[in-house]
């Protein structure tokens, strides 16, 4: 996933995590965990989970949505129990799954008994699960099939919406010039295809190309998230908000990082919890006065629930 940090581009997570329905590989590893750590350092972690789960509501941050890439391979027998005991506030998590997981799927086995469980869990908690799907390839001729395909596979689910998270970056340069026209092309063959509500991630330059978002929204699209990775609010609110104001008939949410691989001024895994709780609050009292302002989005909750110190 690649964001915006200050006026640099950032490409922490790369493709390899975007394109995670064409990359085989252990539907079920053991999901990373902090149980190598020693004990203090496991405490600080768990510590400051607690404590940001504690700061945001108490400054009056709406619960944030999360990106969630490993979310099946947490819901083995206990680890359940502590994926839902560990949650921080939380409005709405995108669920990626990776090749292996939507294979399974298919054969009514352990994978979909685990995202069963994970959905109906969800509702019961008033927590939307969106389905997230990332791969640029699909905006190219003749390749957008393959997420027609896998969209039908899962539609037996009960999904709140799908998301995608298709970037211009992630094209070779000599193929950039098709990510607009495949990009529209492809959401609205998504939106014949389904009645759901559709997100998208993308970096907040893309805005600039002409007429994209306008040609979005007459596609069917309903949501945009900015991939705004700065640890000012300030400066993403001057980010933001323009393009808000130009396209009122759409949603937008910002998504934040907590990722430990980038900076201080681009991540708030370095930030105490009460910063990051008076942040996002600064942020989201800024963008919540416009009234297409759909709330925050965060890169993402493996990174939270297993949070090394610092």
């Amino acid at each position: 996933m690649v964001g915006v940090a200050q006026d640099k581009i950032l490409s922490p997570m790369k493709t390899t995590l975007l394109i995670m329905l064409l990359t085989a590989g252990s539907a079920f590893a053991a999901p990373p965990t902090t149980s190598s750590l020693t004990p203090k350092a496991s405490q600080e972690s768990a510590g400051w989970r607690s404590q940001l789960s504690r700061e945001l509501p108490k400054h009056g941050v709406a619960p944030p949505s999360w990106y969630v890439w490993k979310a099946l391979a947490r819901l083995d027998g206990n680890t359940s129990q502590r994926f839902w005991r560990s949650l921080p506030p939380t409005s709405r998590i995108l669920v990626s799954l990776n090749a292996k997981e939507i294979a399974e799927l298919g054969k009514k086995g352990q994978a979909h008994e685990r995202l069963s469980k994970l959905l109906s869990s969800a509702k019961a908690r008033q927590v939307k699960v969106e389905l997230l799907l990332g791969d640029a390839e699909w905006v190219l001729p003749g390749q957008g099939e393959a997420l027609l395909k896998t969209v039908h596979k899962l539609s037996a689910y009960n999904w709140d919406g799908i998301h995608l998270d298709i970037e211009q970056s992630q094209l070779p340069e000599g193929q950039k010039a098709q990510w607009q026209p495949g990009l529209i092309a492809l959401v609205t063959r998504l939106r014949e295809t389904t009645d759901l509500p559709l997100g998208l991630s993308i970096h907040p330059r893309d805005a600039n190309e002409p007429a994209l978002l306008a040609d979005l929204k007459k596609a069917g699209l309903n949501e945009v998230t900015f991939m705004a990775y700065i640890t000012n609010p300030d400066k993403v609110a001057e980010l933001v908000a323009p393009v808000m104001q130009r396209y009122p008939e759409l949603k937008f949410s910002v998504a934040q990082s907590i990722e430990d691989e980038l900076d201080k001024s681009e991540s708030y895994f370095h930030a105490a919890p009460e910063k990051v709780a008076q942040s996002w609050a600064k942020l989201a009292s800024r963008l919540s006065k416009e009234p297409n302002y759909a709330g925050l989005l965060i890169q993402s909750l493996d990174k939270f629930l297993d949070r090394k110190p610092l």
